[in-house]
């Protein structure tokens, strides 16, 4: 059976690894194979914090929005409210604030979840460097 290309590439990959680790793993009393192992794990724990900040932003932007939604209502009715102005700052707050979680934690969640050997690795790569 012929290994494809791209399966070569991953197993050349994490043999340099797993080379790269072991200075490490000796220190740590372990082995390489285990410290990929944790930084896969550590990328699912990666993963479902950025979604969490996904979360809230979405929250945020709802927030905003329900906050946006009663000042307009008001202004309909020609009921003008004496907080005008503090509502029109919080909604442009929560709406900055959320859309900057949703901007910072998209990619991470994705790249967590779809693929976190990936995730692991660029983390290594840090590490070591």
């Amino acid at each position: 059976i012929k290994m494809t290309e791209t399966a070569q590439t991953t197993k050349e990959v994490i043999e340099v690894v797993t080379t790269a680790l072991q200075p490490l793993a000796e220190k740590l009393g372990t082995t390489a194979q285990y410290i990929w192992g944790l930084q896969v794990k550590q990328a699912y724990i990666d993963g479902f914090i950025a979604l969490s900040g996904l979360l809230l932003g979405i929250g945020l932007l709802i927030v905003a929005f329900r906050v946006f939604k009663s000042f307009y209502h008001c202004r309909l009715e020609d009921e003008y409210d004496k907080f005008e102005v503090e509502k029109l700052t919080c909604i442009l707050m929560f709406s900055l604030v959320g859309i900057l979680f949703l901007f910072l934690n998209f990619s991470t969640t994705i790249e967590c979840f779809i693929n976190p050997h990936y995730h692991a690795l660029s983390s290594l790569i840090k590490l070591i460097k």
